[in-house]
């Protein structure tokens, strides 16, 4: 959920599907057939928009048959090349938590490209994980409730690694 919807009922477990036209951007970041891994693969939409192989598609609360029962803060490994994920929203309150512990955990892993609304790097909690961001890649908006209206947030792949120092951040526009 967005500060555009707060007060409104929010999906348990912030479950929102990806839609299959964020995807489009983040396509020339990646090899032609991309070898990933997604931790919070929810109902699979994201994997079924993505060209390349899945090796691994877990969540917490699996939507679908085919995803392993699994907590993203449980992972040692990355099965691929990188983790690509549509992470849940930073809880109100709870300063960018549990983006943020996702964000640094992943990114201690491998490369993490993660769907986030866009305003997630203007937040001043962002600067926790700053340095871990090397790509964002603007998508504008999107429609997350799947009924081809485009919400009210402005997003952004963005793609972390923390095993090096990223000096300075590559801002991409579609």
């Amino acid at each position: 959920m967005t500060k555009r919807t707060q007060g409104l009922p929010r999906n348990p477990r912030d479950f929102y599907p990806t839609p299959p036209e964020a995807v489009e951007p983040l396509l020339r970041h990646l090899l032609p057939e991309p070898q990933y891994d997604e931790p919070m693969a929810g109902a699979g939409h994201l994997i079924n928009a993505l060209p390349g192989k899945c090796w691994r598609a877990s969540d917490i609360e699996p939507q679908t048959p085919g995803i392993i029962k699994r907590d993203v803060m449980t992972l040692t490994d990355c099965v691929g090349d990188v983790f690509i994920s549509n992470p849940p929203y930073p809880l109100p309150g709870k300063k960018g938590e549990p983006t943020l512990g996702i964000i640094e955990h992943l990114s201690d892993i491998a490369p993490t490209w993660l769907l986030m609304p866009w305003d997630m790097g203007a937040n001043k909690y962002f600067s926790r994980v700053a340095w871990r961001c090397t790509d964002v890649q603007v998508i504008g908006r999107v429609s997350f409730m799947m009924n081809g209206k485009k919400g009210y947030e402005n997003y952004a792949w963005f793609r972390f690694d923390g095993r090096d120092y990223a000096k300075y951040t590559q801002f991409h526009s579609q």
